[in-house]
């Protein structure tokens, strides 16, 4: 009897569980615009919001690195069903939501930092995936890679737009 229980139990957590890596405390979102490597306009239950992605931190678009940073992250959530997965706070002090975008099973911020294009931001008491992004930018650091490669990106690392930065 406990067997059937438990089993039943079972079926129905994995039944009931999201298909990817987030948690529940999601909500979707469209991208409307992405402003540079962590911060995106979208459209969330009918309206816009200035979203900037928790726990890292990306060259603006006047920086080294910034342009190639921010078509990485077009790359990532242009035309891709997005959510955004929240932390102990909702909204960063500048009012603005503040989260983990997965596209997919893909997390957004560790993408970025795993290709060099954004560093891990340590922003407590928000620490949910803080252990991944670290492990991201030690790897990207060894594996020189985006922004840890030179200090000026090259031409070809302007040409992003037109691949995928997990390639």
């Amino acid at each position: 009897m406990n067997f059937l229980i438990l089993s039943t139990i079972f079926i129905f957590t994995v039944i009931l569980c999201p298909p990817f890596g987030f948690s529940q405390n999601t909500i979707p979102a469209e991208t409307v615009m992405v402003i540079d490597g962590d911060t995106i306009i979208m459209m969330i239950e009918g309206k816009k919001e200035w979203v900037d992605l928790l726990a890292i931190d990306a060259p603006e678009p006047t920086q080294p690195w910034g342009v190639v940073s921010q078509n990485a992250l077009k790359t990532l959530v242009e035309g891709k069903q997005i959510h955004i997965e929240f932390d102990q706070e909702k909204h960063n002090h500048e009012g603005r939501l503040w989260g983990y975008l997965w596209a997919g099973e893909t997390l957004v911020n560790h993408a970025m930092v795993l290709n060099g294009y954004a560093l891990w931001d340590f922003w407590p008491p928000n620490v949910r995936h803080d252990k991944k992004l670290l492990d991201a930018e030690f790897l990207a650091r060894k594996n020189w890679q985006g922004m840890w490669k030179s200090a000026e990106p090259s031409p070809n690392d302007l040409l992003l737009q037109h691949k995928s930065p997990l390639e």
